[in-house]
């Protein structure tokens, strides 16, 4: 039976934030669903149940837990609405072959789970996707933006990858992207580029056209977003053949609006009047491969109050670095980034007042890179003070002054960079790191 969090509780959780002094203990939850408590808030918890389990009814449908024990109960395929959320697609023959992300191979094919924190397909049903309509709607590789999206659909529950699935879908309803208030600590499945999840954060996902004459969508970038500091931890993204073209400019204006997607964004121009500038985390200059790609960057969830000295030139000199490295597919075939401004107890230089809301701003900005070329991985990592700087007597052209590795750079910010990375190649790669191959 499906329980739910109070709205009481779930602000209390995010209000706690990330603290190294409180335990806490994982609870999973009947509907596969795990959440983290505080140890000493954990009597105090309290749940409500809906009355009626699904029983497969348009009203009542199954969830994705009760659609699997159905199956191992009924006698001969039937025909079912089911609900969940799309985490991912079967790229074979076989669920050995279930891979949970947003990039796929498969567009004959979704995975559904029961909540957006899956981690095993096991768990997941796949749902075959006949050509036509349903198809074109559901599946992920046309439809990025689907990752994530509450789902409803009647189909047949019957055998299929040799095991429990739903095919023949005739009908479907596609909702808004799944709650996901409360973030466990772990790995995010889908992307290299994202490092692993914090607690309590908004976890963002932006996606955009791959140009201005195409209905195909991208992951463009995606944001660790502390409701609590009223900043992101670390914005994520990569170059690749796609989101390294230059199809179009900055965006016009210099309006910084609320992010659509965030339930916690600071209001429109919120640094305005603050002696800070709106500094970009993913440079608008970093998604020129369509329009809505670039106007992404400019919400306010990818901005940081900038001294204006160090956003218009230090920080600049480092955005056109990576920038001309992206650009060339010889120098690499695909390049992911990882960038903030520390927000954590002993990084912050001082806050300001936004609308009554304290924000802070950082003491340090950081930069986590990692590209593959032909099969092989290089890393490197930047550390950089947030303050005036010199423009004759501080050479910003010298980024071996706060060049680092993966590895030192994680014990800086507290962050586990590219966690998906094999054991090997991330223990090969993050602990050293080569200006050379890096052309410093």
């Amino acid at each position: 039976m499906k329980k739910r969090l109070s709205l009481l509780l779930c602000a209390a959780l995010t209000a706690l934030g990330l603290s190294a002094q409180v335990e806490y203990i994982d609870i999973t939850l009947t509907n596969g669903q795990v959440v983290s408590f505080p140890v000493e808030s954990v009597a105090s918890v309290s749940f409500h149940t809906e009355a009626t389990p699904g029983d497969g009814t348009r009203e009542h449908p199954f969830t994705v837990k009760e659609a699997l024990m159905a199956y191992q109960t009924q006698t001969a395929a039937q025909k079912v609405w089911v609900k969940g959320v799309i985490v991912g697609s079967v790229c074979g023959s076989y669920m050995s072959e279930a891979h949970l992300g947003i990039d796929t191979c498969a567009n004959a094919n979704i995975l559904i789970g029961n909540s957006v924190l899956e981690t095993s397909a096991g768990r997941c049903l796949p749902v075959q996707l006949p050509a036509g309509t349903v198809r074109a709607a559901l599946n992920l590789k046309d439809n990025p933006d689907n990752f994530h999206r509450d789902v409803l659909i009647y189909g047949s529950l019957e055998k299929y990858f040799a095991v429990a699935g739903l095919k023949n879908p005739t009908k479907y309803e596609i909702g808004d992207k799944a709650d996901a208030d409360i973030v466990t600590p772990g790995i995010h499945p889908g992307r290299t580029e994202v490092p692993a999840l914090i607690r309590g954060d908004e976890f963002i996902t932006h996606t955009a056209y791959v140009n201005d004459a195409s209905t195909e969508r991208v992951p463009n970038y995606y944001v660790s977003y502390s409701p609590s500091a009223h900043h992101a931890h670390w914005v994520a993204y990569r170059f690749d053949d796609v989101t390294r073209q230059s199809n179009t400019s900055r965006t016009e204006g210099s309006s910084y609006p609320v992010d659509p997607d965030s339930k916690s964004s600071l209001p429109s121009n919120a640094f305005a009047g603050t002696g800070y500038d709106h500094g970009h985390i993913c440079a608008s200059a970093d998604r020129l491969y369509s329009s809505l790609a670039n106007e992404q960057t400019f919400y306010m969830t990818n901005m940081s109050p900038q001294i204006p000295n160090f956003n218009r030139g230090y920080w600049r000199n480092y955005e056109s670095m990576l920038q001309t490295l992206a650009a060339d597919a010889e120098f690499a075939d695909t390049l992911y980034v990882v960038k903030g401004g520390t927000i954590a107890e002993g990084q912050v230089s001082t806050t300001i007042s936004v609308n009554g809301l304290t924000v802070p701003v950082p003491k340090y900005y950081f930069v986590a890179l990692l590209k593959v070329k032909g099969g092989q991985y290089s890393a490197l990592g930047f550390w950089i003070e947030h303050r005036e700087y010199d423009t004759v007597k501080d050479k910003s052209a010298d980024f071996r002054a706060h060049a680092v590795s993966i590895t030192a750079l994680e014990g800086l910010t507290g962050f586990d960079f590219f966690p998906t990375l094999p054991d090997d190649v991330e223990k090969a790669v993050e602990g050293t790191f080569s200006a050379d191959d890096w052309r410093l």
